[in-house]
């Protein structure tokens, strides 16, 4: 039996907890399409076919689902008689990125079975400048409603495999379904404009590789088209040299899971 996830990760808390999930249900064959990664990648040459479960895993962005995720979700093929799950990671707060998420899967076709949204240390830079970094998160409890996910999602997958029927839980975010949209204006005038700092600067190109969209080029020092630009915050936080930095911060980055949080997942 193979399961593909969809993954839209930057500093990879979110592949970090499904390489986690995909460990603790060892029966059935994990496969994962990193869509930034594969941007440039025809998505019709996916044999949809060959999977009998489907996961869709990103990160929470203003409160809601990435907009590179939703455009990739928009170009996906129709697909019937699939079964799907969603999942998030979140830092400060998730909003509606579960429900949102699985709204936008059901438009395509897929049964979603069940999702999650785990809180995970936080990658959004002017949170961790106001000290709000969650370094420690998923705290004991938090940890153990994923692991109980992971096993509903087990016992489902165990049901399919016996060509019976998944049991379907709704999406219920509670009290984020009352939460506005967070504004993207603020968050154009939090990030500011970038710059970046030529001698520390070594032109390798790992910023234009790592932006979804396809943003930045190299003339020969990285230059951004601020209209194309997300504000996903990637070139900033993944910087090898930290030469990139905006005209309101400079510090607080987040490159790659921290040390707690791989232990916490090992």
């Amino acid at each position: 039996m193979k399961a593909l996830i969809f993954i839209y990760t930057n500093t990879k808390n979110t592949l970090l907890a499904c390489q986690y999930l995909s460990r603790q249900i060892p029966d059935c064959e994990w496969e994962f399409y990193d869509i930034k990664k594969n941007k440039d990648q025809d998505i019709n040459n996916i044999n949809f076919q060959d999977y009998i479960l489907f996961g869709f895993a990103c990160y929470t962005d203003a409160w809601d689902v990435p907009n590179f995720m939703k455009d990739f979700i928009r170009k996906l093929p129709s697909i019937k008689n699939k079964y799907a799950f969603v999942f998030n990671t979140y830092g400060a707060t998730t909003g509606k990125t579960l429900k949102k998420l699985s709204d936008l899967i059901i438009t395509k076709g897929f049964t979603v079975i069940n999702g999650f949204s785990l809180h995970c240390p936080e990658n959004y830079p002017p949170m961790i400048a106001m000290g709000m970094g969650n370094a420690s998160a998923p705290s004991p409890k938090e940890k153990n409603n994923f692991f109980k996910f992971i096993q509903d999602l087990k016992n489902n997958i165990n049901l399919i495999k016996q060509n019976k029927k998944p049991e379907i839980k709704k999406i219920n975010i509670g009290f984020w379904k009352y939460t506005p949209q967070y504004p993207h204006s603020l968050i154009d005038l939090l990030m500011g404009q970038k710059k970046v700092n030529q001698e520390k600067c070594k032109k390798c190109g790992l910023c234009c590789r790592q932006c979804p969209v396809n943003a930045i080029k190299l003339e020969p020092y990285p230059v951004f088209d601020e209209q194309k630009c997300l504000k996903c915050w990637a070139c900033y936080n993944l910087c090898p040299q930290q030469a990139i930095y905006t005209t309101t911060f400079k510090k607080s980055r987040y490159a790659k899971p921290n040390q707690q949080l791989k232990e916490k997942f090992d």
